[in-house]
C-alpha cells in the first residue's frame, strides 16, 4: 500500500491517492496524517482517490472508520473516488452509518467528485 497527501491551499483542498490494498489501519494513519499537517484547515474539503486501492476491509472496520469521521470530520466535504463496485458499496456502508452525512459523497468519477466539493451544496451532482 501506498499514499500520497498533496494539499491545495488555494483550491482549499486536500487530495490524498491510495495504491494497492488499504486496510483499516492505513485509512487511520492518513487522517492522522492530515489532521496533524499545518496546511490542513477545517474549510478544506478532502478527495480520497481509491481506484488504484483495493479495500481489504470488514464491515466492523467500517464501523471504526465512520466513529472517527463521527468524531473528527477533518474538513467541511469528504468525496471518495473508487473503481470497484464492491468499494462504493463498503463506502455507502460507510455514510449510512453515518445517518446519511451529507457532506460525504462516493464517486466514479473524479471530475464529478471535483464539482461536487467545489459547489456550495451537499447534495450530489
Amino acid at each position: 500500500m501506498s499514499v500520497r497527501i498533496d494539499f491545495d491551499t488555494q483550491q482549499q483542498l486536500v487530495m490524498v491517492t491510495f495504491e494497492g490494498p488499504v486496510e483499516l489501519k492505513d485509512i487511520l494513519a492518513m487522517r492522522a496524517r492530515v489532521a496533524s499537517d499545518p496546511r490542513f484547515n477545517d474549510r478544506m474539503a478532502r478527495v480520497l482517490d481509491m481506484r488504484l486501492a483495493e479495500f481489504h476491509i470488514a464491515a466492523a472496520d467500517v464501523q471504526v472508520a465512520a466513529q472517527a469521521r463521527r468524531e473528527n470530520p477533518l474538513g467541511r466535504k469528504l468525496a471518495f473516488i473508487v473503481s470497484r463496485s464492491v468499494d462504493f458499496g463498503l463506502t455507502r456502508m460507510m455514510q449510512g452509518m453515518l445517518g446519511g452525512d451529507s457532506t460525504m459523497r462516493v464517486f466514479y468519477d473524479m471530475e464529478k467528485a471535483l464539482r461536487w466539493l467545489q459547489s456550495e451544496s451537499d447534495s450530489p451532482k
